[in-house]
């Protein structure tokens, strides 16, 4: 009842083309919430973190961000960030990701405990989807990320316009190039 009371309050209706879509929106909010609810209380962790802001160094920049969940698990940790999307991630794609290698990180600089696995939560499918990344798989994923950074530093990057890439990027306000 708290949950949705909590669902109610956020719901801003007005923001729908249609009432229908706001209807049938409303209806998957309520069943992912419900659904989420069933699933969390059949967990056996303690939830030690929510929307935890990491801070990460990289070549001499700072990289940050806000992780989901963080779960302890006795001797060592999960970390979950939750998706709403309709289509889920691979495993073998969450263990190349940079987000969930530097929430592992962050992670385990933060808590102080070794993490086990990180993945994704999907509520519309109801769906943990996690993964254990060994430290060589880790540091391939940081490499590359290291190598961004060195790139972009050093103005070494072309731009790739296009409509869904700059809808979504940060810095398209920033760019000459953007999709437009």
């Amino acid at each position: 009842a708290e949950a949705m009371a909590l669902l109610d309050n956020a719901w801003k209706a007005s923001v729908w083309d249609s009432r229908e879509l706001e209807r049938q929106d409303r209806e998957s909010a309520e069943t992912m919430l419900r659904d989420f609810l069933v699933h969390q209380a059949s967990k056996d962790t303690d939830i030690v973190g929510v929307e935890q802001w990491i801070d990460l160094e990289l070549e001499g920049r700072r990289v940050s961000g806000k992780i989901d969940r963080v779960d302890d698990l006795g001797d060592c940790l999960e970390v979950i960030d939750y998706k709403t999307s309709r289509n889920p991630d691979s495993r073998p794609k969450l263990k190349k990701d940079f987000q969930m290698v530097l929430y592992w990180e962050g992670a385990e600089s933060i808590y102080g405990k070794p993490v086990k696995r990180v993945g994704h939560w999907y509520l519309r499918h109801d769906e943990e989807r996690m993964v254990e990344i060994a430290p060589e798989e880790r540091e391939e994923v940081l490499e590359r990320a290291r190598a961004i950074v060195r790139a972009v530093t050093a103005g070494e990057y072309t731009a790739t316009p296009e409509y869904r890439s700059c809808m979504y990027c940060d810095y398209a306000d920033l760019c000459d190039d953007r999709y437009r």
